[in-house]
């Protein structure tokens, strides 16, 4: 079974690289699965640089005052 996607394009999402801290990126575009896991484009919200993660590395952003 194909998971959907839980995130929405222009959706801000946490995401944490491995061994930095937690950034904040938006999501660009929704991409198939890999190993039945949903992936994203994000487009980081501090440097504009772009980087594909799977949707078990993101979680939702906290909300913004």
């Amino acid at each position: 079974m194909i998971k959907t996607h839980l995130y929405e394009i222009d959706e801000v999402v946490a995401f944490q690289p491995a061994g930095q801290t937690e950034q904040m990126f938006k999501v660009v575009r929704q991409m198939p699965a890999e190993r039945g896991t949903p992936q994203y484009r994000l487009r980081s919200c501090a440097t504009g640089q772009e980087r594909v993660a799977e949707e078990a590395h993101l979680k939702s952003a906290p909300p913004q005052p």
